[in-house]
């Protein structure tokens, strides 16, 4: 949870710059001569959300800290950049889809949250994107920015302030493992281990220090509730499944704060093996043109995920793959891996441009690394979607 130091080169810096970089090259420069008059000292004629740090001649620190600016939920609704026409100008674009000085103001935004959205948890853990609560309201939470394996699951929650403003109090923490339009026959078990809350003040992730839910396992079934344990009467919404009863505080939450959830684990579980197996024309593309991606060097199985060690979500990838195209593990992983595939997951997954998290994408240092070209995640969608036509005919 400890946040980079921004002066230092993003990870990617050879296809972009930091957000700091381009605040103090492309932002700054433009914004001083217009907004610095008014807003460059603390009591002066308007705010001064551009007053150097103190010690310093850097206003970068005074920004980004500056209540309401880096909003991560949604860039282009900062206060910064909705003020308008007030006792100053507006930024240059804002009247025109916000180009020029709005667009360069607007793009910096669009960095900041990248940088700051990455640090929600440790790349492996599955995370949902900050948030802001309905204060004295109920609040819901979907999963499906997660995966789509996860469509129309959600957490609820009602969120109360503290007197004085010193955090808030969530209570009847409920998760409903529903689905619009669900097969009369389908299935999906979602698992969750550790549920952790944080609070994001002004773009810094502070994690819930008494980590109420870290003793939390549970497995729900596709319309199980606390009501119907069975998920028999398949209701939409329903009760929920009542993860703790009482209520739980965040000290650190003040006004304008936005929360996320991470989890140890979020995973849907497959299938019970048997109940859904590869057509032999989709365990030959499987075995010859998928497995090869898997198990290349640095790849799923070569990270202490996927493997014998790991066996991060359940799956290990190791064995099957490096066993014959008729063994009972190799039929098996297929099998499994065919639940993935159909959701599109695997290719989600590994996308170098997807927003969910995953520890591995097939980037071209990736790809290369593993032997392929540089844009090796085309040729793995196209082997996927080959998988998935072979067993659909």
């Amino acid at each position: 949870m400890e946040a980079p130091d921004m002066r230092e080169p993003t990870i990617d810096a050879t296809s972009r710059v930091s957000a700091r970089a381009y605040f103090n090259t492309q932002v700054l420069p433009s914004i001083q001569p217009t907004c610095g008059g008014c807003h460059r000292v603390e009591g002066g004629v308007g705010p001064g959300f551009l007053k150097p740090a103190p010690g310093t001649d850097d206003p970068y620190p005074t920004m980004v800290s500056w209540p309401d600016f880096i909003r991560l939920d949604d860039p282009a609704q900062s206060k910064f950049i909705r003020k308008g026409v007030h006792e100053g100008p507006a930024l240059v674009g804002f009247d025109t889809g916000c180009n020029d000085q709005c667009g360069i103001v607007l793009e910096w935004l669009k960095l900041e949250q990248q940088e700051r959205l990455a640090l929600v948890a440790p790349t492996f853990k599955p995370a949902v994107r900050p948030f802001y609560p309905v204060l004295n309201g109920i609040t819901q939470v979907r999963l499906d920015s997660i995966g789509d394996l996860f469509s129309g699951a959600y957490f609820q929650f009602r969120t109360t302030p503290l007197p004085g403003g010193r955090g808030v109090e969530i209570s009847d923490l409920r998760f409903f493992n529903v689905k619009q339009n669900a097969q009369p026959t389908e299935q999906r078990t979602i698992r969750m281990q550790r549920i952790l809350f944080v609070v994001w003040n002004n773009g810094l992730p502070l994690p819930d220090p008494g980590d109420n839910f870290a003793t939390t396992d549970r497995t729900i079934r596709l319309f199980q509730d606390d009501d119907d344990p069975e998920g028999t009467t398949r209701n939409i919404p329903g009760t929920g499944n009542l993860i703790i009863p009482g209520l739980f505080t965040l000290t650190q939450f003040r006004a304008g704060s936005a929360l996320s959830m991470v989890f140890d684990v979020l995973n849907v579980l497959p299938p019970l093996p048997g109940s859904n197996p590869c057509k032999p024309a989709g365990l030959n593309v499987f075995n010859n043109q998928v497995a090869p991606y898997l198990r290349a060097n640095q790849s799923c199985t070569r990270m202490g995920c996927h493997d014998n060690t790991g066996v991060a979500g359940g799956i290990n990838m190791l064995d099957g793959l490096k066993l014959p195209l008729d063994d009972k593990k190799n039929r098996e992983l297929c099998e499994e891996l065919k639940f993935y595939n159909t959701s599109r997951t695997l290719e989600i997954n590994t996308n170098p441009t997807s927003m969910v998290s995953h520890p591995y994408r097939f980037n071209a240092t990736n790809c290369t690394t593993a032997g392929f070209p540089p844009t090796c995640h085309t040729q793995f969608t196209a082997v996927l979607d080959a998988w998935r036509n072979a067993e659909a005919n």
